[in-house]
């Protein structure tokens, strides 16, 4: 079961009858329970796992564009990698799909192999939003999460503690 990538001590748990969820635990033990109940047996991580899982295999094979907000809340940075990787990989991803994802987190920024990929979000003085890619400030590839240069982009795109207590 996918599920099982993600919580351990679940076996599986299919839908029986569209209302109810039969959840089969390591140790043997089996839950009915209505749907609804579903979210007491099972984190949120796992079931946004298991989510952006399905809807990365359903885009690969689509050759669609998948977009996540806030990818890294409740995932695991290894389980990234792969997703991240199942993209960059010509060989699953034949289709030439595409993931756009938004993070507040920079290590994130290291788990991508293009530089040219990374693009920080900026409001211009004119209240739009601008694009600027990660490349312009940087030639080669760096160790975003711990480099000088990731504080000095943040330093510059962070609103400044006068302008936001003036609000």
């Amino acid at each position: 079961s996918i599920l099982n990538i993600f919580d351990y001590n679940i076996q599986s748990a299919n839908l029986i009858n569209n209302n109810m969820v039969k959840i089969l635990f390591m140790d043997g033990t089996e839950y009915f329970r209505p749907i609804e109940d579903f979210l007491n047996f099972v984190t949120y991580g796992s079931i946004r796992g298991c989510l952006l899982l399905a809807y990365s295999v359903l885009a690969i094979k689509t050759g669609a564009t998948l977009i996540v907000d806030d990818l890294d809340i409740s995932l695991d940075q290894s389980f990234i990698r792969g997703i991240y990787a199942m993209f960059y990989d010509k060989s699953i991803n034949k289709k030439q799909s595409s993931l756009i994802v938004s993070t507040h987190n920079p290590r994130l920024l290291d788990c991508t192999k293009l530089v040219n990929n990374i693009h920080f979000v900026k409001k211009n003085n004119n209240g739009y939003i601008e694009l600027i890619p990660f490349s312009s400030f940087s030639p080669s590839r760096v160790r975003v999460a711990n480099s000088k240069l990731f504080d000095d982009i943040i330093q510059v795109m962070v609103p400044k503690k006068t302008k936001v207590t003036d609000l």
